[in-house]
Parts: C-alpha cells; structure tokens; sequence
C-alpha cells in the first residue's frame, strides 16, 4: 500500500509512525484497505503541493487508532457533523475544483461502524485535519453481505 501510494503521488512525503506492539483486529482486510485509502487519497487531494501526509498507528485503551494528518485546506467544525453523510461534499471554493461523489467518506464510516469502530475529525495544528479511526482490538467480522 506504503509503495502504491508512493508511486501515485511522487510529490507527497508521507511519514508513517507506529507504536508497537499494536494488536489484532479481526477484520475484513478489503474493507480496511479501502478505508485506509480513502483516507490517505482524500489527504492528497485537499492538501496543497507539496503535500505532507502523516499517518500513525497505536494501541490506547483496548483499541487500535489510525489516524491520517494532513497539511491541507482543513474542515470547519459545522462541516465536520455532515461530511460523512450520503452525496455530501463541502461546497466552498477550496474544494468545488476537486472531483467527488461525497460517497468516499460514508462508506469509511459504514465500514468503520460495522467493525465496531469509530472515526472522528480532529484539527491538525496550524491547518489541516486529522481524521482518527478506533478499532477495538480482536473486534468481530462484520457480517457477510449476501
């Protein structure tokens, strides 16, 4: 993933920090890989070049957080209670140049809650976002989609 993302965004310096020994979450890996991207190419694409990308993986409390921090444009706090709902996207002049459906950012959460995680939207200081996702460690599959 770390070599993919690499090779797309040449201009981008991600920075990946873990905190181990981190744990296991029972998951479904296609499910999280799409999370993870998600949220890694959302990062990119609202950050101006060059882009600083940090993400970081550690063990608080009983649960794994993954967290993706960017230097971008940033979410207001009204923004932050809608942006994961079904065809939103922020309509300010930062973004209206950038293409989307606004379906990126519900199906994290769907994914996220069916794992019985969480994700919540931080200010990242002096300007961007840190989007935090909490899984709880040996967490349950989500169940199959028929």
């Amino acid at each position: 993933l770390v070599q993919k993302l690499q090779e797309k965004y040449p201009t981008v310096r991600f920075q990946f920090k873990e905190n181990a020994p981190v744990g296991i979450v029972n998951a479904d890996k296609s499910g999280l890989t799409s999370v993870a991207i998600n949220l890694l190419e959302n990062a990119v694409k609202y950050s101006p070049e060059p882009a600083e990308i940090e993400v970081r993986l550690a063990r608080k409390n009983g649960t794994i957080e993954f967290e993706v921090a960017d230097n971008g444009i940033g979410i207001e706090d009204k923004e932050k209670i809608r942006i994961f709902e079904k065809f939103y996207r922020i309509g300010n002049e930062d973004t209206r140049q950038t293409k989307g459906t606004g379906l990126g950012l519900f199906i994290v959460k769907e994914v996220i809650r069916a794992h019985g995680g969480d994700i919540v939207i931080l200010n990242n200081q002096p300007k961007g976002s840190i989007f935090r996702v909490t899984l709880p460690i040996k967490a349950s599959l989500p169940p199959k989609r028929a």
